[in-house]
This record gives C-alpha cells, sequence and structure tokens, in this order.
C-alpha cells in the first residue's frame, strides 16, 4: 500500500491501506507516493487512490510505463532522483499564467522528501556495501592466490628442469 503520505508539516509512512486510511483521517495528504505494485496487492486503481485523497497530488511509481492514467496521476520510473521526485510532487502549473511563491507547506514537504529519499538511498547503498563488498573482496582474494599460485607451481617446475 502507500508508504509516504505527504502532508502540510508530517511525512507519514504506512504499511496498508487500513493504516492509510488512518492516516488519512488524522491529517489530510498534500502528496501521496505509492508503487503501482503496491496499489495492486492493496486492490485499488490509480483512480481508486485518488479518490481516497482529493486534491493531493498523487505520485504513481513503476518499473514501466502504464497505459493511460487518470487526470492528476503522475508517473515516475524507478529507479529516480530525490530531483525528480520532488518535480513529480509539484502541483501543476501547465494552465496557470502566474505562480505565486510557493506555500511554506510545499516547501516542507519537497524538504522532508528530499530528506527521506537521501536517508533511504544512503541505508541502501550501505546495506549494498555490506553484502557486495566482502563478497568482491574474497572473489579478488581468491583469484589473486590462485594466480600466485600458478606462478609458484611454475617456477617449481623451472626449477627443477635440467641444470
Amino acid at each position: 500500500m502507500a508508504r509516504v503520505a505527504l502532508g502540510p508539516t508530517t511525512t507519514v509512512a504506512v504499511q496498508d491501506l487500513a493504516q492509510f486510511k488512518t492516516a488519512l483521517a488524522q491529517s489530510p495528504a498534500d502528496a501521496v507516493v505509492v508503487h503501482a505494485d503496491e496499489l495492486a496487492r492493496a486492490g485499488l486503481s490509480p483512480a481508486d487512490c485518488q479518490r481516497l485523497v482529493p486534491g493531493a497530488v498523487l505520485v504513481l511509481l513503476s518499473y514501466s510505463p502504464m497505459g493511460p492514467l487518470p487526470k492528476g496521476v503522475r508517473m515516475l520510473l524507478v529507479p529516480f532522483t530525490a530531483r525528480d521526485l520532488v518535480a513529480s510532487i509539484k502541483p501543476d502549473t501547465s494552465n496557470v499564467v502566474a505562480q505565486p511563491s510557493p506555500a511554506p507547506a510545499a516547501e516542507l514537504v519537497r524538504a522532508e522528501v528530499e530528506r527521506l529519499v537521501s536517508q533511504i538511498a544512503r541505508e541502501v547503498v550501505e546495506e549494498v556495501a555490506r553484502r557486495v563488498v566482502p563478497e568482491l573482496a574474497e572473489a579478488m582474494i581468491q583469484r589473486e592466490l590462485e594466480r600466485l599460485m600458478r606462478e609458484a607451481a611454475d617456477d617449481a617446475v623451472k626449477d627443477l628442469g635440467p641444470e
């Protein structure tokens, strides 16, 4: 289900549809970021999710482009950058003549999204490093040992040759 609901002053991470509805009842969301697979698991379409959060920006994450989406639903392909995410939650200004300065709540939401994305990205990189680096180091050490053993064997054969 929606993992993050962004409100005027808060960011709420949820695990399922019930938590999402409870969070919305406590504080309306300005933006919702949800993966298409999570929506499908919750039995919701993008339009259903949009009806749950009227007036909020709905950002739909997906690994591949999807068919036509309801008006106002924004697609963001995975992987994406923090800048892409921030740009996707900005209000649609295509039909606005003059844009007033952004509201403080929108700035707080953008700052919180940037902070969360940076934190999550850092944690993912650290986890990958913890798992992959030792395996790479082991493979490199093994290859070097094999090379040294071959060289030692070649040298031993040469040393046993005719004198």
